[in-house]
């Protein structure tokens, strides 16, 4: 499910009053049954319907609806060699599409901050140090297995009784990694 946001939060990441945002949705700008805004959707709308050219925020008269463009991402509009789009020929409509994807930024930034808080998300450095202890753990074993197995071998009579003391050993490694694995808490 997207994230929502109030019209009071839109309006303030627009840096507009809530008495316009509230005009914005008369005018058609996609709110939800409980009065929330998406606000992907909200950007959308707004690039598409306001009109910056007379320096207010007046919104286009009724008409065909007109597809909104695609925003780029800031890779996409490097390699481009001459942004020749509305946003570039129009300063007020820039620094609101600016705002809006300020605004936008920053939902996903608190979005994030909660994913983590409620521990949906993990810190790269951690996991790294973790997987490094357990592949240092594996060695170990895996280095040291010949040196704890083979006084045991050296007395065995048969291939069934060395396979069951190579068994016993590579088992008692498992059951180690998981515990590690376990109190880790990943």
């Amino acid at each position: 499910m997207a994230e929502t946001i109030t019209k009071t939060e839109l309006a303030r990441k627009l840096g507009v009053t809530k008495s316009r945002v509230t005009q914005l949705c008369r005018a058609g700008l996609p709110v939800g049954p409980d009065g929330r805004i998406e606000p992907q959707s909200a950007l959308a709308w707004v690039t598409t319907h306001v009109d910056q050219s007379r320096g207010r925020w007046n919104t286009s008269r009724p008409g065909p609806t007109p597809v909104p463009e695609p925003l780029q991402t800031p890779a996409a509009r490097v390699n481009t060699p001459c942004d020749t789009s509305r946003t570039a020929l129009d300063p007020g409509r820039a620094l609101l599409i600016a705002r809006a994807r300020k605004a936008l930024a920053e939902a996903k930034r608190a979005e994030r901050g909660e994913r983590r808080q409620a521990g949906e998300l993990i810190e790269t450095e951690a996991v790294k140090q973790f997987v490094s202890q357990l592949c240092m753990m594996v060695r170990d074993h895996a280095l040291a297995q010949a040196d704890r197995v083979a006084p045991q071998v050296v007395g065995v009579r048969s291939q069934a009784e060395a396979h069951a003391l190579l068994r016993k050993d590579a088992r008692s490694m498992l059951e180690r990694l998981s515990k590690a694995v376990a109190s880790s808490g990943f």
